[in-house]
């Protein structure tokens, strides 16, 4: 439903935010 689309949107970005910044570290 919408509010599951909602949510999604939301938590995604921070997970990918999440695991980018993981990586860059690893890198460094």
């Amino acid at each position: 439903g919408l509010k599951t689309g909602m949510h999604y949107l939301r938590c995604r970005p921070a997970a990918d935010a999440i695991k980018f910044t993981v990586d860059a570290s690893m890198l460094e």
